[in-house]
């Protein structure tokens, strides 16, 4: 007969084992992409422009990383003074880019986000409601709501809004203990004022925009605002 208590032992042991296996997998496979460095041995110091994504948005970082924070290594490389390192340090760290830099990305961004207008309509949809005494499920009919841009999509309710992007920056400085701090400027309609930009340089990626909405009614008949 078959000692299950081995065979128990063994099966514990094999799964422990392709843990192990998964966790150096993962590990080699974040040492070899994401934790690589670039071949650079300058012999002086400098920073190198990273490229975000696509290339449309760039940085400097005082790294070889080939992968940091989303962004890619480049070897063009740029030259800093000690007194800009730990600003420098301190943008990587809040994931802060300047706004000089990537202007043309910011004038793109805000022309591709430019006022548009929502319209709203019903569909009906079944939902689970609970179960009966026998465990088994009970739907409802629900009436649900969401937007769409066609004027001329099917049960519109009437309701309509504009929605509109506002942007916001942040800049750098420091307090009376030397240490670095990040402030987020107000909401603008526009991120390029070179008013500004000239206090708030900088931006983050993936958090600089909130869209705002301005509700108001049409006529469905005639598809006219009131």
């Amino acid at each position: 007969m078959y000692n299950t208590n081995k065979i128990k032992k063994i099966g514990i042991i094999t799964g422990i084992s392709l843990g192990t296996v998964g966790i150096i997998t993962a590990s080699t496979f974040l040492i070899k992409n994401y934790l690589r460095k670039s071949d650079c041995n300058l012999p002086y110091s400098h920073l190198h422009v990273y490229e975000y994504k696509y290339g449309d948005i760039e940085t400097v970082f005082h790294s070889e990383r080939i992968n940091l924070h989303g962004f890619k290594w480049t070897d063009r490389v740029e030259s800093y003074g000690e007194d800009d390192l730990d600003r420098i340090h301190f943008m990587e760290d809040k994931r802060l880019v300047s706004v000089y830099r990537n202007m043309d990305y910011l004038i793109d961004y805000m022309e591709s986000n430019s006022d548009y207008e929502e319209y709203e309509y019903s569909y009906h949809t079944r939902e689970l409601s609970h179960y009966d005494s026998e465990g088994k499920p009970v739907y409802r009919n629900v009436t649900r709501y969401d937007y769409t841009k066609d004027i001329n999509h099917s049960s519109l309710t009437g309701n309509a809004r504009t929605v509109h992007t506002k942007y916001y920056l942040y800049n750098i400085d420091k307090d009376s203990n030397g240490k670095y701090n990040m402030k987020k400027s107000e909401l603008v309609d526009d991120i390029t004022d070179s008013e500004l930009v000239e206090y708030y340089p900088y931006f983050r990626v993936e958090d600089f925009s909130k869209k705002e909405y301005y509700k108001y009614k049409i006529d469905i008949k005639t598809k006219v605002r009131k």
